[in-house]
């Protein structure tokens, strides 16, 4: 039998780190982070960037998000760090998880300390450990390098609050044309861009970073219509598990307890007219005759038998989505899809299942946060 809370609790592998500056040595000595205008490599990964970008310092990578949820690829929190114990204090504005002394109750100052994580008030701004600058936003942005070797993610850390906009921005222009992000091909770059200077009020270059889609828009408007190619890790049980549910901090573990989707009958098949999908054992009814075939270079209806895992999902998402609502399965996908399961093409039913799924995931956050 599993271990709750441990058997069921995965990571997304972690191939290395990006920085986007250098460490140098001032005259008194002490050593300071100096921004740079590429993408700064390690040692083990400069030989594969030089082969694969052209040079060792790029500006820009292909890269591809492998979830839908940005709390889990770019995840974003008031941060403060200890050099030997890594992050300390992680807040929202709302609420904080702290490492404190046993002793003392504050947040731990001694690397030999007794402590223990606890639920704060997270002030933001206003918190002295913010306004002492131990304190700051922090973007963990993770991505794939699908050009590069290995299957896992990549990480680049920003306290840059125009690269915070930035992304965030990208990733919403990305999803209202195409209607998801998770598995697109993307570039991330560093740019110049012109900001205030909240020290002195001038203006002044920064290189802040982008995450643009790749290609024009009638490509991307073309990609839209094509079926997700989904980002799986492997469970036992069920054969996949949607890496949409796993929730990984800057260290590559995980950050929290994200509520995970009931467990989905082996082989679930809708059909229209029927109250319920049939068993494994039943024979998926014959296509009626006397069908119009498609139009040249129409796409074709799902295939019921050969798409059966594709409605099933459709049907199981459906399901929830229409006792939430209060509405029959089938009124449902009339009034806020147009679909019918008899003509649902196949890429229409991976968008919707795709929309569904994340609103059945939200939900469920949403929930756990309400207890």
């Amino acid at each position: 039998m599993p271990i709750k809370g441990l058997s069921d609790t995965l990571r997304l592998p972690r191939l290395g780190k990006i920085h986007l500056g250098v460490k140098q040595i001032s005259q008194g000595g002490k050593e300071f982070p100096k921004a740079t205008d590429y993408f700064v490599f390690g040692e083990d990964a400069r030989a594969d960037a030089k082969r694969i970008c052209g040079t060792e310092k790029p500006n820009k990578l292909q890269v591809i998000v492998p979830v839908e949820d940005e709390t889990i690829f770019a995840s974003q929190f008031y941060r403060a760090y200890s050099l030997t114990r890594g992050c300390i204090c992680r807040g929202d504005g709302e609420t904080a998880s702290q490492v404190q002394d046993v002793a003392t109750h504050q947040i731990v100052a001694s690397p030999t300390a007794k402590t223990e994580r606890v639920q704060i008030v997270c002030p933001g701004k206003e918190c002295p450990l913010y306004q002492a600058k131990k304190c700051s936003e922090v973007m963990c942005l993770q991505f794939m390098l699908p050009d590069f070797p290995g299957l896992g993610v990549w990480q680049i850390d920003t306290g840059s609050i125009n690269s915070i906009l930035n992304i965030n921005s990208d990733v919403a222009m990305v999803r209202s044309v195409i209607g998801h992000v998770a598995m697109v091909p993307l570039t991330l770059s560093l740019e110049p861009q012109e900001v205030i200077s909240p020290e002195d009020g001038k203006k002044k270059k920064v290189m802040c970073l982008h995450l643009r889609a790749s290609g024009s828009l009638g490509q991307l408007l073309q990609a839209a219509k094509a079926p997700l190619a989904r980002f799986m890790l492997p469970s036992p049980e069920t054969g996949a598990v949607d890496a949409e549910v796993i929730s990984v901090d800057e260290d590559g573990v995980i950050d929290e307890d994200v509520p995970s989707e009931p467990e989905k009958p082996d082989s679930v098949t809708a059909w229209k007219g029927t109250s319920k999908p049939p068993t494994s054992t039943e024979t998926p009814p014959a296509e009626p005759k006397g069908q119009q075939p498609q139009s040249a270079g129409a796409e074709p209806a799902v295939s019921r038998p050969a798409l059966a895992g594709n409605l099933g999902e459709l049907h199981y998402y459906a399901q929830w989505a229409a006792k939430r609502d209060g509405l029959a399965e089938t009124e449902y996908l009339a009034k806020n899809w147009a679909v019918d399961f008899s003509d649902v093409t196949q890429s229409r039913a991976d968008q919707i299942v795709e929309n569904l799924k994340h609103e059945f995931v939200m939900s469920k956050q949403k929930a756990k946060g309400a207890k």
